[in-house]
């Protein structure tokens, strides 16, 4: 697929964008916890748009390793609502980018790969929004 394929400039486009909106909420952070989350899935994001840049496919694991959110703060931990709403944030910003990629209609196997992509980081947002609720009911 050529990087001038307008779909492709379109989906590339856009993850920068949910990289950048990202990127700034961390910026407002002052907690390495949230920080470490919010770069869990900066990495990822601009390690799929690397991977669909060149036309690879990158596979998404089905387990996950705990990310630790409460290891090397930078202030106290912060508030389970802290945490929650920040969660809900990227949970919520990578199921609409979801719900925008599925209304593409391709054959492309890069870009069908690449929705899937998003759909298991959303899953695993959505995850840790339900655990952090789960743990601070």
């Amino acid at each position: 697929m050529d990087r001038k394929d307008p779909l492709k400039v379109s989906i590339l486009q856009r993850n920068s964008e949910l990289v950048e909106s990202l990127m700034n909420l961390k910026t407002k952070t002052t907690h390495s916890n949230i920080s470490m989350i919010l770069d869990y899935f900066i990495d990822n994001l601009k390690d799929l748009y690397s991977h669909f840049e060149k036309d690879e496919e990158k596979a998404f694991p089905k387990e996950y390793d705990d990310i630790k959110i409460n290891e090397y703060m930078k202030m106290p931990v912060a508030d389970p609502n802290s945490l929650q709403s920040v969660i809900l944030f990227t949970a919520d910003s990578l199921a609409k980018e979801h719900e925008e990629l599925k209304k593409i209609e391709t054959k492309n196997s890069f870009i069908d790969h690449y929705i899937n992509s998003m759909d298991s980081l959303r899953k695993r947002a959505e995850h840790m929004y339900m655990d952090l609720v789960e743990r601070y009911q």
